[in-house]
């Protein structure tokens, strides 16, 4: 079967932001270019506006239709690669997501979606240790 895998490879969690960044090693195994289009964890949906332009039929507040962004250049069929995503939105707080901030072993997970210019998706699951950063800016 065609599949798409993801290895998390490191994150951070900005509070002051309610941003996640991660970084994840995609490796395409179907037969057509991809493009990441949603980060789903614990109900909440994440989209990637560069991929869904219409709003899908979901209800309001399980739903950040513009909290995910990454690189727009597809991977192609066959490649590994390391990409950057950026998961921002007030739902991290609001559906209480951002407590992961304040355990001593943080951890996130969760489902990618990927997909392709046949309209058909692909999943792959992501999970590990992410680090609580609570200062804004760029600071290690």
């Amino acid at each position: 079967t065609k599949v798409v895998t993801a290895d998390l490879k490191g994150g951070v969690y900005k509070v002051p932001g309610r941003e996640l960044t991660v970084q994840v090693k995609i490796t395409n195994k179907t037969d057509e270019p991809l493009k990441l289009g949603e980060y789903t964890a614990a109900g909440l949906r994440f989209l990637n506006p560069d991929v869904f332009t219409t709003k899908p039929e979901f209800p309001d507040y399980l739903l950040a239709d513009r909290g995910l962004s990454t690189d727009p250049t597809p991977i192609a069929p066959g490649e590994t690669k390391t990409i950057e995503i950026k998961v921002q939105d007030a739902r991290w707080d609001i559906e209480r997501l951002s407590d992961l901030a304040y355990d001593t072993d943080s951890q996130v997970g969760g489902l990618l979606f990927f997909f392709g210019p046949s309209g058909k998706r692909y999943a792959a699951e992501i999970g590990g240790p992410v680090i609580p950063k609570f200062v804004a800016g760029d600071m290690p």
